[in-house]
């Protein structure tokens, strides 16, 4: 029963910290949202903040899994088509979230900027994983000709990084989740060789 108790709070986090960033949201709005006690929450929680780090560790394993294991790796297609298909996750999951969230570690970088350091590591850990699995992706695709060899890995990866980041606003500002696909293939299609 703890470990479930656990785990619902930590759903709970990640769920309302990706709708309404960390300052907006309460304990108590987690402990409605997870219907779990307030004791159970200190049991396994110090503050608020000790659970925002818990959930933050927890959606860096799901992008493991997800992005990275799940689609970046997925030798089995193209450099291009892993790329394409990150596109249509992204887009897919912009839609099932009914275009309320948009990348919460990007969400949470604006909110929290340098605030907190326990924060800070997180997020950066976040974005130098994300980036450095492009890059994989990229330099994939340069040796296979799929990508122009100008290219420089770390660059285009972090463009691509912005392009993600600057879509998802656009896409929560348009609730239009076409503006993901355009804007990313967009740099997906500078980025393939002629």
């Amino acid at each position: 029963m703890g470990r479930r108790n656990k785990f619902k709070i930590l759903d709970a986090t990640v769920k309302l910290m990706g709708e309404q960033g960390f300052s907006r949201v309460s304990v108590d709005d987690i402990l409605k949202e997870s219907q779990v006690q307030k004791s159970n929450f200190y049991y396994h929680f110090k503050s608020k903040e000790d659970i925002a780090i818990a959930a933050l560790s927890e959606m860096l394993a799901k992008v493991d899994d997800e992005i990275w294991q799940g689609i970046l790796q997925d030798k089995a297609l193209s450099p291009k088509d892993r790329l394409e298909k990150l596109v249509a996750h992204l887009i897919e999951t912009f839609e099932r979230n009914q275009g309320k969230m948009g990348d919460p570690f990007g969400n949470l970088v604006a909110e929290m900027g340098d605030h907190n350091q326990r924060f800070q590591e997180k997020l950066n850990d976040y974005f130098i994983r994300y980036s450095s699995y492009l890059e994989s992706v990229i330099e994939e695709g340069i040796e296979e000709d799929e990508f122009r060899r100008s290219l420089i890995p770390r660059e285009a990866a972090e463009a691509i990084l912005c392009q993600i980041q600057g879509a998802y606003l656009l896409a929560r500002a348009y609730q239009d989740p076409g503006t993901l696909r355009r804007n990313i293939e967009f740099l997906i299609n500078i980025i393939c060789a002629d």
